[in-house]
């Protein structure tokens, strides 16, 4: 009864990791990969067979080594690290984004590696920078108008302004930063 509870039990964890969208890893103590889920090559476009044995060093972004090893290391010394970014080379030679969280893996006490699930999150990354561009050219072509431009909220209170705004009124940006439109208009 006990073994056929224990089959089933890793039947349903190899179900959970087989089927799971993240990338479900293991890395041995020396940073070899010992183990890949489906999901890899759904997300990279490489069989985990061509990894599964491979050093964790050649898929990882050169850049984003050593982070990799100093965080591997900290584990060596019993610390769990925070969930962190890497760049992993994809089968087309692209950089993906990764968040990923590592575990350290323990038999009879000694340290054998890292199991280890990663989610790509280059889209994600890629939208972030997007917007950033797109609200700093946004700021630079408010800032060099010589026209007043504001927003204010619901109540007519400033919220966003430029500096040609300071000038037209004769006020600093701290005076009028939050100032009511009453402030500033004529009933």
């Amino acid at each position: 009864r006990a073994e056929e509870a224990l089959r089933e039990s890793e039947e349903r964890y190899r179900s959970f990791v087989e089927n799971a969208r993240d990338v479900i890893y293991t890395v041995s103590e020396d940073a070899t990969i010992t183990s890949l889920n489906p999901a890899f090559e759904s997300i990279t476009g490489w069989s985990r067979t061509e990894w599964i044995g491979k050093p964790l060093q050649s898929i990882v972004h050169p850049d984003d080594w050593p982070k990799e090893l100093e965080l591997l290391e900290s584990m060596l010394r019993g610390e769990t690290p925070p969930t962190h970014e890497l760049r992993v080379r994809s089968k087309s030679g692209e950089y993906l984004i990764g968040e990923s969280r590592i575990t350290p893996q323990f038999q009879e006490g000694k340290f054998v590696g890292v199991l280890g699930v990663a989610r790509d999150i280059t889209e994600r990354r890629r939208s972030e920078e997007a917007l950033r561009r797109s609200e700093e050219k946004y700021r630079t072509i408010l800032e060099s108008i010589e026209e007043g431009y504001f927003e204010v909220d619901l109540a007519g209170n400033l919220t966003f302004f430029n500096d040609s705004l300071c000038v037209i009124f004769g006020y600093s940006r701290g005076e009028l930063m939050g100032m009511n439109n009453r402030g500033y208009t004529t009933p």
